[in-house]
């Protein structure tokens, strides 16, 4: 298959996005360009749409709006050599990792940060246009998969945006706590985790060989100059220990713990992701086996529904499979660990007596 059909809309584009994002729609996959345009036409028939044809393979920019072609072919280079670059990096800190025995640091996106505390609503793009009916399907294609380039450049300004915003955020809610919890006092002296926490720790042992505080040591208590470990069981067990803390405190301190609400984040919206149409199967089960044995390795690939509008940031969310045999077990052990290391918080030890 060489060439593919697809609609996409955008803020300004000729199909709006009612959220300002840029949504795609795949409508087949072709062998020759004619066969293309007249599946083109008789859609259009169907009901008058804006319809883009490309290669099969080659990234095409989804623009907030119709601009300059030269600007478009600009952007365009600029993403991809962004990315090629970026990949390079990503493999040598995987080997380093590796070669290291650690996992690499969880990093979320700005969007992340912004939604993890501020509630975003989420609407569904329709573009004004019908769904497309079975009659206009083609034969064996009900899966498409696609490689999506992040708009690195927006990225990088929203990066900057947000971590104003999150300092901030983090500034007043620390005052409105600092203001209570000054008021509460009365004159007392604040109590230590251990005054508070050793019950408590006694029951949920951080695991085995690091400290309250997350750091490989022999003292239980004390802080030392060791790093934080970056080990999914280990932060969820710290997180949980000052969780608790902080429950316990104001219990102590017999006052309402304050709440905050953080700021809206002002016009999240407006990035323009590069999407490749690589291949269509008829099952999940077959597309699952060319991703795995494609050669594009410097790109994710999603399997994505055909015929149906999928926003293109929700590509990139999905929990992630591995082509890697290895690496997909390393990965999924890590998630098994966290989960099962939630389960262990407190619970219950029952002794049985022999």
């Amino acid at each position: 298959m060489k060439f593919v059909l697809y609609n996409a809309a955008h803020e300004h584009t000729r199909i709006k996005s009612c959220d300002k994002e840029p949504w795609i729609r795949v409508l087949g996959f072709f062998n020759t360009r004619e066969s293309a345009l007249k599946q083109a036409s008789k859609l259009s028939v169907f009901e008058p749409q804006e319809i883009r044809i490309a290669p099969v393979a080659e990234f095409r920019l989804i623009m907030k709006q119709v601009t300059d072609k030269s600007i478009e072919e600009s952007k365009h280079h600029r993403l991809l050599e962004t990315h090629a670059n970026n990949r390079v990096k990503a493999f040598a800190d995987t080997r380093k990792n590796a070669d290291n025995r650690i996992m690499g640091d969880l990093k979320f996106s700005p969007r992340e940060r912004v939604e993890a505390h501020v509630t975003q609503t989420h609407k569904i793009v329709t573009g004004g246009l019908k769904k497309i009916p079975a009659d206009f399907e083609q034969r064996m294609q009900k899966f498409a998969a696609i490689a999506v380039v992040p708009d690195y450049e927006h990225e990088s300004v929203l990066e900057q945006r947000v971590k104003i915003w999150e300092k901030l955020n983090a500034c007043n809610e620390s005052k409105l706590r600092n203001e209570v919890l000054h008021k509460s006092l009365n004159g007392r002296t604040i109590p230590s985790t251990k005054d508070i926490l050793e019950d408590w720790v006694g029951k949920n042992p951080p695991p085995s060989g690091f400290n309250v505080h997350g750091q490989l040591s022999d003292e239980l208590w004390s802080k030392n100059s060791n790093v934080v470990s970056n080990d999914p069981a280990v932060l969820f067990w710290v997180n949980s220990f000052m969780k608790e803390y902080d429950t316990q405190l104001w219990k102590w301190l017999d006052a309402e713990k304050p709440t905050y609400t953080y700021t809206p984040f002002s016009d999240i919206h407006g990035a323009e992701p590069a999407v490749a149409f690589l291949h269509a199967s008829n099952t999940e089960e077959e597309m699952e086996k060319w991703i795995k044995e494609s050669s594009l390795t410097t790109y994710d690939i999603a399997c994505v529904t055909m015929y149906e509008w999928i926003k293109v940031d929700d590509i990139r969310v999905v929990e992630k499979k591995y082509r890697e045999p290895m690496l997909d077990m390393i990965h999924n052990n890590v998630r098994t660990q966290a989960i099962e290391a939630s389960k262990l918080i407190d619970s219950k030890v029952i002794e049985i007596e022999g």
